[in-house]
Order: C-alpha cells, then sequence, then structure tokens
C-alpha cells in the first residue's frame, strides 16, 4: 500500500504550516519530522548492519575457497599419503589466528589511544612557581618552591603569614 502526499502533513496543511494559523501545527510538525527522522535513522542502520554481514559473508566464503583450493589444488598440496598434508590443513587456522591476533591488538591500541592522555602533553612538566624573597633594598634572601613539598597551615610562622598579608595590603 503506497502514501499517497495529498498536500497535508500531520493533518495540517502546506499552507496553514506556512502561515502559522495552526498553533498545534508547528509543535505536531516538529514531532513528526523527529519521528519521520529516527525511522529513517533504523533503516540506515539496518541496512548497514546487512551490507556488513553480507559482506562479511562474502570474505568468509572467499577465504574458505582460497584455504580449500590451497590445500587441495595448488602447488603447494601433496598426494593424500604424505606426512605433511596434516600440517597443510592447518593452514587456515593458523592465518585465522593470526587475524584474530591483529583485530585484538588493533583493538587494545584503539582503546588505549582513546584512554590515555596525549603523551606530548604528559612530558611537560606543570611546576608550581617559585616564591623568591627578597630584602628591602632588593637583595636576594631565599627562593621557595622547587621542594614540591607542601607545608600545612599550622607549620608556617604567623610573622610570614602576617608579612605576606601586609605586601599585598600595601600594593
Amino acid at each position: 500500500m503506497a502514501a499517497r502526499f495529498d498536500g497535508r502533513f500531520a493533518g495540517h496543511s502546506v499552507s496553514e504550516l506556512r502561515s502559522g494559523q495552526s498553533a498545534g501545527a508547528a509543535s505536531s510538525f516538529g514531532v513528526a519530522a523527529a519521528r519521520l527522522l529516527r525511522i529513517a535513522g533504523l533503516h540506515a542502520w539496518y541496512f548497514a548492519l546487512a551490507l556488513s554481514r553480507w559482506l562479511l559473508r562474502l570474505l568468509w566464503h572467499l577465504l574458505r575457497s582460497l584455504f580449500i583450493w590451497v590445500v587441495t589444488k595448488s602447488p603447494l598440496a601433496e598426494s593424500r599419503r604424505n606426512a605433511a598434508r596434516a600440517l597443510l590443513s592447518l593452514v587456515p587456522w593458523v592465518l585465522i589466528a593470526a587475524g584474530w591476533l591483529a583485530l585484538t591488538l588493533v583493538t587494545l591500541i584503539a582503546f588505549y589511544a582513546a584512554v590515555l592522555p596525549d603523551p606530548r602533553q604528559a612530558m611537560l612538566f606543570r611546576l608550581p612557581p617559585n616564591l623568591t624573597i627578597l630584602a628591602r633594598g632588593g637583595e636576594f634572601i631565599a627562593e621557595r618552591g622547587m621542594r614540591r613539598a607542601y607545608v600545612p597551615y599550622n607549620d608556617v610562622p604567623s610573622h610570614l603569614i602576617k608579612a605576606v598579608l601586609a605586601t599585598e595590603d600595601r600594593r
């Protein structure tokens, strides 16, 4: 049963939608459009799944045919009485195992590339700023901040706290 467009959308005519005469026209239009977009997205997803399943099935059949040819008809295939035939029958399984190993490695690399931080950013040191203490005349007294150790507030002398506050208040 084919749907026929009769100039109406979600129960409203195109002229009503353009003029804005119908108050619920815009909201019902938006709801209907969202529903149609969800349906289109779902169909696109099903199509992508079917296409990938078909491609994987084709790849499997091609590989299987190649392995059977290698084992039975290729120049590598030897007579049935040969002892190497048993080892040759393992070739497809070794290739499958190598494929799974490669897929696992690619997946692990992609996962850790997404989770771990950028190595260029990890190499940059985020050092705290140094504090240089100078005398009134500008002579160097001390420099703090290179030890990278936290000093608890209770361990800071009160005259140092008052000196910092006085310096900040003066500015």
